[in-house]
């Protein structure tokens, strides 16, 4: 088969199949997206975030272990705290600038075991749709993990200072179990 046969046989073929096939298509290859308003915006930004995985959406720059949990889990509520540790956290909130914030710390702190704005995003999203509130911003969630991992670091400080004793037994409490006090434990 000569060259020129060979090209005319590709032509043809090209006819023949150019409906079966994506290449030749009358569609234009560009399209155009409308301009948006700003309100349009934000509500395809929304049905975004709400679809996908917080881990994967939210940028983590840095994971905190939570090392008071265990200490915290000793108290039901934001009631029972010793008020060394009260006075800790509202001294910690107004130096923040974010007085109110002091319950919110002490209720993530007591709950997560890592602490990064992904793991807070999901946390509290987690309760606004179960509690039915509006869904909290990323930037209020980012402030929160990041106040969150400062406390930490000033707790911790002053436990090893020895201002705040650390409770004997930093484990949370379990029931009663009788088989294991047969046991000898």
């Amino acid at each position: 088969m000569r060259d020129a046969e060979f090209r005319a046989m590709l032509q043809a073929s090209r006819q023949r199949n150019k409906h079966n096939s994506y290449a030749y298509t009358n569609n234009p290859t560009r399209h155009e997206v409308p301009k948006f308003t700003r309100a349009e915006r934000k509500g395809i930004d929304e049905v975004i975030r709400a679809i996908t995985p917080r881990n994967r959406y939210m940028p983590t720059r840095k994971t905190t272990k939570n090392t008071i949990k265990n200490y915290l889990a000793n108290f039901d509520s934001y009631e029972q705290l010793p008020s060394k540790i009260e006075d800790l956290i509202i001294g910690f909130c107004r130096s923040e600038g974010h007085q109110k914030y002091n319950k919110k710390l002490f209720y993530l702190l007591k709950n997560l075991d890592e602490i990064n704005s992904g793991v807070v995003t999901n946390y509290l999203q987690r309760q606004a749709t179960r509690l039915s509130h509006e869904l909290p911003t990323d930037a209020y969630c980012a402030l929160l993990a990041v106040m969150c991992t400062k406390l930490i670091g000033v707790v911790e400080h002053h436990i090893t200072v020895g201002n705040i004793e650390p409770i004997e037994n930093e484990q949370p409490d379990f029931e009663f179990d009788p088989y294991l006090l047969a046991e000898g434990f």
